[in-house]
């Protein structure tokens, strides 16, 4: 047995305790389903021969022994009596088969649920750095796309196959019973068959779900990339170059998909001729016996076998189509089994530490560069925030400051250095508790497609909303005017990514949003740095004017949006160059 077959077994531990179980109720099901469809297949012979003979003997052996260990009935209802039986077998297994196979789908697709919100669970739960160097079209494509394949096509067709493994196994067994001298050639005929077409395909189906998966993901990202890019794409009229980059994928995507498709239907073709020859030779074995006795069994044992051929080829064909699919999406099956099992444990480990900020955060002889890179972004950083005080931090592009910003954050950790809290030494980083003491304002403002008051509370019910916290956060930035003058106040919807607002109502949302939670630090990272200059000092007007006990950082590209900051940083090239208050810089510079 393969790698990939015992991944199977690491599918199964990723379900919950209580999905084992009900996995092995429905096998529990399946065995009593298998039995069932012996009785139906047993159930034909008799009736065959029944209405295919004189011979009173057999007649009233049966009834005999129907009566004996049964009912006792009248002999000219045995034909009815065997038909009816006959066919109430068939109509409980069918109804019992179907409502497994409903049952097993359910499961299946419920799983494609659990496992999609796993793999977010673990991914929101992961540090900051991991999204850093991961693509976001990969992890989209990863929710979105690849579970509902490893679901449609590996989870629910191998669950599918194994429910009528269990099932021909049963039937076999029987017909090896029945005639073992007519079942076992046929068995070895028709396996050998499957498994020459299995044994030729196989790789091909493995290589055909590695290609299929970075097809996806470049479809994904194609899209990502083009909606994300919208004004520039109509600017600078780029829509046809967009959608080739999204056709060559899409094209591939379809073909790669229709040829895996078609390679796991070949078998039903082949194997239903080659049944029609193995009856062609049944018939022609029977044939030359040529007695009456042989007629009559001739006519049973091509009942039984016509009715296990029936059950049979459906059940094969799906062992075949299950496993050969499951090859198919064994690449992006192990892609999510690797990624829930490498994260799952991001949550539990949480840094929850409570601090308290009563008198300063120092920052000593701190170095940051990222696990992939040989380069020090910071080098040597030593900062000392005060309580209350209001900070600034100017640079230009790719000194530093947003990476210091997210170590004082939390977000990053030091790769050299120390940070100390009140005097003494903190861990800070991925730390739930220290994160909820600031408020952050980027210059990419983040809205979500919903109502005013949801973005400034961020969050997802209308219960976890606190009015008072609300109204106070809009008062602050100054933004509560012009929400009392629309028509559904706190309720207007904002549009995707805040389309229906201007630059400096997205940006005032953003700081009530930030100032919602009354935190101890807040922190501007180039917040204004996109809007005009008058807005901007409008902004700058409503920061200096917050007169919350709040330690405010603010980091900038021009010196004169720093002139109320009690100190300002420079930083260049992650090392910092000069101390002082605006003033202090003026005369440096």
């Amino acid at each position: 047995m393969k790698k990939e077959y015992f991944f199977l077994f690491e599918i199964f531990n990723i379900f919950s305790l209580e999905d084992q179980k009900v996995f092995i109720f429905l096998l529990l099901g399946l065995f009593l389903t298998g039995i069932l469809e012996i009785l139906g297949i047993a159930s034909i012979a008799p009736f065959m021969q029944i209405i295919s003979s004189d011979n009173q003997e057999n007649r009233v052996f049966i009834h005999n022994f129907i009566s004996q260990y049964f009912f006792q009935f009248d002999i000219e209802f045995l034909v009815v009596f065997l038909g009816f039986t006959f066919a109430t077998i068939i109509l409980i297994t069918n109804f019992l088969t179907a409502f497994l196979i409903w049952k097993i789908t359910f499961f299946a697709k419920n799983q494609g649920y659990k496992i999609s919100y796993k793999l977010l669970e673990n991914y929101l739960f992961e540090k900051y750095e991991f999204f850093i160097n991961k693509n976001t079209s990969e992890l989209s494509r990863n929710i979105l796309s690849e579970v509902k394949r490893c679901v449609d096509g590996g989870l629910l067709p191998v669950m599918q196959a194994i429910s009528r493994i269990i099932i021909s196994i049963f039937i076999f067994g029987f017909l090896i019973y029945y005639n073992p001298y007519i079942t076992i050639p046929i068995f070895i005929f028709l396996g050998s068959a499957y498994f020459l077409i299995y044994y030729f395909y196989k790789n091909t189906q493995k290589s055909l779900g590695e290609q299929s998966s970075k097809t996806v993901f470049k479809r994904f990202n194609a899209v990502n990339e083009t909606f994300l890019g919208i004004r520039e794409v109509k600017l600078n009229s780029s829509e046809e170059n967009f959608l080739l980059k999204f056709k060559k994928p899409a094209q591939d995507e379809a073909f790669i998909d229709a040829k895996g498709t078609l390679i796991a239907s070949i078998p039903r073709y082949v194997i239903e001729t080659l049944i029609i020859f193995c009856v062609i030779f049944l018939c022609t074995y029977f044939y030359y016996l040529n007695t009456d006795h042989n007629s009559n069994l001739m006519l049973t044992t091509l009942s039984v076998y016509g009715l296990a051929a029936l059950r049979l080829m459906p059940s094969v064909q799906q062992i075949y189509y299950g496993f050969s699919s499951y090859r198919y999406h064994y690449p992006p099956f192990k892609i999510l089994i690797d990624d829930i099992k490498n994260l799952k444990n991001n949550k539990l480990n949480k840094n929850n530490i409570k601090y308290d900020f009563n008198k300063n955060i120092k920052l000593k002889n701190v170095s940051f560069k990222y696990n992939n890179s040989k380069e020090f972004i910071l080098k040597n950083i030593n900062l000392d925030l005060s309580k209350n005080s209001k900070i600034g931090i100017i640079g230009k592009t790719g000194s530093g400051k947003s990476t210091l910003i997210d170590i004082i954050s939390g977000l990053l950790k030091p790769t050299e250095g120390s940070i100390e809290l009140d005097n003494k030494k903190i861990d800070i980083f991925d730390n739930s508790n220290w994160m909820n003491k600031i408020g952050y304002v980027s210059q990419d403002i983040f809205l979500t497609n919903d109502t005013i008051e949801k973005n400034i509370a961020f969050a997802s019910n209308l219960s976890e909303i606190d009015t008072y916290k609300l109204n106070k956060s809009a008062k602050v930035a100054e933004i509560d005017k012009l929400i009392d003058n629309l028509p559904d106040k706190f309720k207007t919807l904002v549009g995707e990514r805040g389309i229906n607002l201007s630059g400096g109502e997205k940006q005032r949302i953003s700081i009530a949003r930030a100032m919602y939670n009354n935190p101890e630090i807040l922190i501007f990272d180039e917040a204004t740095s996109a809007l005009d200059i008058n807005t901007e000092e409008l902004i700058f007007k409503t920061i200096n004017n917050l007169d919350f006990d709040t330690t405010i950082i603010i980091v900038a590209h021009r010196l004169t949006t720093l002139k109320e900051c009690d100190n300002i940083y420079e930083l260049s090239n992650g090392s910092l160059k000069s101390l002082g208050s605006y003033h202090e810089l003026q005369m440096i510079n």
